[in-house]
């Protein structure tokens, strides 16, 4: 039996030039980025992105849980220098070995669950099992 080769798809002049794979870190970058979700102790998963030097171990943990997008926080623009992608105010801890975590809020952007503003602390005022403080407790210790 003979199986011929799939032809590959015809090119015009509105074929789309661009890979949506593509990833323009190159190996050689001297740090890494990783995008995770998080699971907060209610099941909710929260979209955060961590981002480190090269051969960071053991490291101090600085932690921005934000409305504002944690994906384009840590993307300022394209490089191999981790001090380039993140905001300009994190490249002195970076230089001195943190590790830098940006997460979105409940209910913004890319995290689940619903978007409370000023979720107030538990308590009389909030009666469920979850407030900012619990989500930035288990996003640190894994809960």
């Amino acid at each position: 039996m003979i199986t011929l080769a799939q032809q590959p798809p015809a090119v015009t002049p509105m074929t789309p030039e661009m890979n949506p794979a593509y990833n323009f870190t190159r190996p050689d970058a001297d740090f890494i980025r990783k995008q995770v979700m998080i699971a907060m102790r209610d099941g909710a998963k929260l979209f955060t992105v961590i981002a480190m030097k090269k051969g960071v171990r053991n490291a101090p943990i600085l932690l921005t849980h934000t409305v504002y997008n944690a994906s384009r926080a840590t993307s300022r623009r394209p490089s191999q220098r981790l001090v380039d992608i993140l905001p300009v105010m994190d490249a002195e801890f970076v230089n001195d070995g943190y590790i830098r975590v940006y997460q979105d809020a409940r209910g913004r952007n890319n995290s689940e669950d619903e978007f409370v503003m000023n979720r107030p602390i538990i308590g009389t005022l909030n009666k469920t099992t979850v407030d900012e403080s619990t989500d930035a407790y288990d996003t640190t210790t894994g809960s």
